[in-house]
């Protein structure tokens, strides 16, 4: 059995054979990370000391290495805490929470999608290791879950069994929030970065109801007319049929289907509010969400928040746009996104296609940029061609965002022109956000 000396946080004697101090009851025999919650890092390093001196003693204390590599891995040393834990494991293997830590060490601080499919290989190596032992552990098929989910799914691999059916047993076998929460933080993930199935099935009903509402605000007037011109038809053939003394079941039916259909159709259909506030939750998604899940990055990387500029889409079929009826403004059902991410280095970027009315991303593309390799960040007047409804026309004044760089190649995305015009003023407000951050970023860096 391992003993300690003197306790790691107020250094107060240890009697024999305690698990905590008397004094300031922490704990001082390391077996789990929660222990280690209250340790301050200069009580951490103290007790690692102390257990490297144990070990000189006491080489095969499988103990001794299970707490250092659970202090070093409180502290952020992943490559210490994944060497000592190992040695644990080929003293103490009969352990399943021992295969959890390794799992985590192994991923060294950062989100599984960020790994190597060799590391993965080998993290779910230790996973299946510790499950052999204990099927029902909750934390190990947690994580065996979060790695299906964030590494398979990411690089679109197939994941037999799937996440869904790891978390829930996990869940059945009595998972925590705060086991959920803790794991999360250990890998370098947050419950907005990854979703539970539960979570993930309530946002696609969320979003369902959502798509239906925007489908039915891009309608073309033309099937209102028609919705309406069925009503007054039944209602003509059943004053017909009354005036004539004529069965009236047909026109009848027709009636009610039809009213009952324009109805709720017209109910369910998004207004100016809604439409709005739902192209604001989809920027959101795609600034935040969409565009960091393709560059493959750590939000924690990052050195400032997100930009993104945009510009409507006026080609392909199907209605791309409509005036709305109340405020006059034009509102877009597809449009062109660019997103900026500020890594310390480098200028990541994601642009795509996005299509408002189902909440899908088309032609996708990421670079990264040197920052030294970007010439200029820019909103002004230039020259584009648009087809519109079958022509081609070439417009030398609209308002275009740019980035260019030194290698001769730019990123532009046309704003508003007297072809295009903008819903409101957002458009060419971020646009100008997104050149303002760029601008600063060059600025700090140039500078250093």
């Amino acid at each position: 059995m391992l003993e300690a000396s003197r306790c790691p946080q107020c250094t107060a004697p240890v009697p024999d054979s305690a698990d905590r101090c008397e004094y300031c009851a922490s704990y001082f025999k390391i077996s789990r990370l929660d222990q280690l919650n209250m340790a301050s890092e200069d009580a951490l390093r103290f007790c690692i000391k102390d257990y490297q001196g144990i070990l000189q003693s006491d080489p095969e204390s499988g103990q001794a290495f299970l707490s250092l590599g659970l202090c070093f891995l409180r502290l952020g040393l992943h490559k210490e805490a994944l060497e000592n834990l190992q040695k644990a494991c080929d003293l103490i293997p009969a352990s399943p929470e021992l295969y959890y830590y390794i799992s985590v060490a192994a991923l060294n601080g950062k989100r599984p999608r960020l790994a190597k499919l060799q590391d993965i290989k080998k993290i779910e190596s230790y996973l299946e290791a510790g499950l052999k032992i204990d099927s029902d552990n909750a934390i190990l098929l947690y994580l065996r879950s979060i790695i299906k989910e964030d590494y398979y799914k990411a690089h679109g691999l197939k994941e037999s069994p799937s996440s869904g059916y790891f978390y829930k047993k996990a869940r059945k076998h009595g998972l925590t929030e705060e086991q959920m929460d803790n794991t999360l933080k250990l890998i370098g993930l947050s419950r907005d970065l990854i979703e539970t199935p539960e979570e993930k099935q309530q946002r696609e009903k969320i979003d369902k109801k959502k798509r239906l509402r925007i489908q039915l605000y891009f309608l073309p007037p033309i099937f209102w007319f028609v919705a309406v011109a069925f009503i007054f038809l039944g209602i003509g053939g059943i004053i017909m049929n009354l005036k004539y003394h004529e069965p009236i079941s047909s026109f009848l039916i027709l009636t009610i289907l039809a009213i009952t259909i324009t109805v709720y159709l017209a109910l369910k259909r998004a207004n100016t509010a809604m439409i709005d506030r739902y192209f604001i939750e989809d920027l959101e998604m795609l600034k935040n969400k969409k565009a960091i899940d393709k560059l493959g990055i750590d939000p924690r990387q990052l050195v400032r928040e997100n930009a993104i500029a945009y510009g409507p889409v006026i080609e392909g079929k199907g209605r791309t746009s409509v005036i709305d009826r109340k405020d006059k403004k034009v509102r877009y059902r597809k449009i062109q996104v660019f997103v900026a991410a500020f890594g310390t280095h480098q200028l990541l970027t994601y642009q795509c296609v996005f299509d408002f009315t189902t909440g899908k991303s088309t032609k996708e593309t990421t670079d990264e940029f040197f920052y030294n390799d970007i010439v200029s960040a820019s909103t002004g007047i230039g020259f584009w061609e648009y087809r519109v409804n079958g022509k081609v026309i070439s417009d030398k004044e609209v308002e275009i965002f740019k980035l260019t760089t030194s290698a001769g190649t730019d990123i532009s995305i046309p704003i508003r022109s007297k072809y295009i015009k903008s819903s409101g003023d957002k458009a060419i407000a971020l646009a100008g956000d997104t050149v303002q951050a760029i601008r600063c970023m060059l600025r700090e860096k140039k500078a250093n």
